[in-house]
């Protein structure tokens, strides 16, 4: 008896000092911002599903969809948590618990939908075990081979695979060769052995990557289905002891003198859906891959730090040689400034928060970019600079802060633009943007629930697409929300004029929270969804400040 409390205590122990550190990076995370003080709350507890017995020393954070402060903290002994000092708005809680996973029926497991001064309490979050994956990893003299990282890659299915920003999972192998990685989410992923990352990574650094089960390339690799609290073993394979070939070079500026540092480089496989390896390039704008297979690859250069610098990719072939060269030199963009304005010739208020974007409206830009390359926050006097277009058609996108206000009109000089689009020449700087605001919003709410069992639906897309097809893709960004834990939804900005209403699955590019590789034409896809969706779709028409409440219905089979 005395060995199982020592044991408990241990484990409590290091439960508490693994959460204290997740809470410790948070906070360094998040210092230096600040945040509106409100009178919302969330209060509610984190239970086991296996025996609903209050789950302790969590970690709990919470996410605001807009704007900054971000909050954290810990379940008690209860298992409770709470925060206050809430302002309106759209939040998401995200769980940290080592080996468990949050289960997605869980209340609250979505977004929640804050009004002012609402106290939205009794939230049960449920924990559920993640999947267990498990092998042997040997040589090709089947000796075993430790201390070589072993992780699992999400294989994302789609906009909505919630494991979309998910890094990877891993562990490394023992002196068995035994590797055993724990608390992964359900879904597909993909097995690789990285000798480099190994305790020994300067005498492997240059050995290929091996995937599961056996093969250079991730194209070629195995996906592993794994459920909730699945054990799966027996996922032994051979590492590749090949040496590979590497791949490096320099980011500059277009004349080569100034090195650009922090630039995000990636290679992957040519015509590969798949992306392999990324890394952000040393001071003297350097980057090196090491340890690549023969083979056709697609390599790209994303400034980070150089907002006026033009994303570059290259196509390279390895072909029994290391390539010590592949330079960037990357060329200023075009630029878009101006400034914001109100229609009634008042200043605007609260925009400070606001985001901007630029939609590329060809499909070449939207592979390079997959999403919107910003946003770009509007300055303390209501300007604006957007700095890094390509030389192409785009949109402009703005999603006001504040929920009152609406796009009325987007002007370059004295012209009106009917579309937001502009036709930026390469290198150009565009300096006589105005977009024009106005007051009295309108604005759509209410519960969706369930068609057949009437019960409240979270997790349900519900989408506002204007009859004026002109309006409709920048329109995605503002007018298309999910229903919350207790079926709320909420849809503020929205500009007079008729819509649709569509319940159900959401259009393409709705969602800022997650990166979709689109290579196709956009304008086109959201014809196709009204298309397929027009049928069942909700006709409303909006006046000036108008607040309408209405309960929708999910699709069949979708709560």
């Amino acid at each position: 008896m005395v060995t199982r409390s020592n044991s408990n205590s241990s484990i409590r122990f290091y439960c508490c000092f693994l959460a204290q550190l997740f809470l410790l990076f948070l906070q360094l995370v998040v210092v230096g911002q600040s945040s509106s003080t409100g009178s919302a709350r969330i209060s509610g507890k984190v239970v086991f599903a296996s025996n609903g017995k209050p789950a302790s020393v969590v970690g709990i954070e919470l996410l605001p969809e807009k704007g900054l402060g971000r909050q954290d903290t810990i379940t008690d002994e209860q298992g409770t948590f709470s925060f206050t000092n809430l302002t309106a708005g759209t939040y998401k809680l995200r769980v940290w618990s080592p080996g468990f996973i949050l289960d997605d029926s869980s209340e609250a497991a979505g977004q929640i939908i804050l009004d002012k001064a609402e106290e939205r309490s009794g939230i049960v979050l449920r924990l559920i075990k993640g999947g267990v994956i498990t092998g042997r990893l040997v040589d090709e003299d089947e000796e075993p081979v430790s201390a070589v990282n072993v992780s699992v890659i999400p294989v994302i299915s789609g906009q909505d695979d919630k494991r979309i920003n998910m890094l990877p999972l891993g562990t490394y192998t023992d002196d068995r060769g035994t590797y055993r990685i724990f608390g992964i989410p359900p879904g597909r992923y993909q097995i690789a052995a990285n000798a480099s990352k190994s305790y020994f990574s300067r005498h492997t650094r240059s050995l290929i990557v091996t995937y599961y089960p056996t093969t250079a390339f991730r194209s070629q690799a195995t996906e592993i289905e794994v459920g909730a609290g699945q054990l799966i073993e027996g996922l032994d394979f051979k590492l590749l002891n090949r040496k590979g070939f590497t791949v490096a070079g320099r980011v500059t500026r277009k004349d080569g003198s100034i090195p650009l540092a922090d630039t995000l480089v990636s290679i992957k496989e040519k015509d590969g859906k798949l992306s392999s390896r990324s890394m952000g390039t040393d001071g003297q704008g350097r980057f090196t891959f090491d340890g690549l297979p023969a083979g056709e690859y697609e390599v790209y250069a994303e400034p980070r730090r150089e907002k006026d610098l033009l994303n570059e990719f290259k196509t390279i072939a390895i072909d029994g040689t290391d390539l010590l060269n592949v330079d960037f030199e990357l060329i200023t963009g075009a630029t878009i400034s101006g400034i914001i304005k109100m229609s009634d010739g008042k200043r605007p208020e609260k925009i400070q928060d606001s985001r901007m974007y630029i939609l590329h409206n060809e499909a070449h830009y939207r592979g390079l970019y997959p999403y919107t390359q910003w946003p770009r926050r509007i300055n303390s006097d209501n300007s604006f600079i957007i700095g890094g277009v390509p030389g192409a058609e785009v949109q402009l996108v703005i999603q006001p802060s504040n929920p009152d206000y609406y796009v009325f009109s987007i002007l370059r000089g004295e012209e009106k633009l009917s579309t937001a689009k502009l036709d930026v020449p390469a290198g150009e700087h565009i300096s006589n943007i105005i977009i024009v605001l106005s007051d009295g919003a309108a604005s759509l709410e209410g519960v969706v629930k369930n068609k057949d069992s009437q019960k409240v639906a979270s997790g349900v897309g519900v989408t506002l697409l204007p009859v004026d097809d002109n309006k409709r893709e920048a329109a995605l960004y503002n007018y298309s929300t999910q229903s919350d834990s207790a079926g709320k939804y909420k849809v503020t900005g929205i500009a007079p004029g008729k819509y649709y209403v569509i319940v159900g699955e959401q259009p393409p590019l709705a969602r800022e929270d997650v990166l979709i590789t689109v290579r196709l034409n956009t304008s086109s896809a959201i014809e196709q969804y009204l298309e397929e969706h027009k049928e069942k779709a909700i006709p409303v028409e909006f006046k000036r400040g108008e607040k309408k409440v209405v309960d929708l219905f999910s699709p069949s089979g979708q709560d």
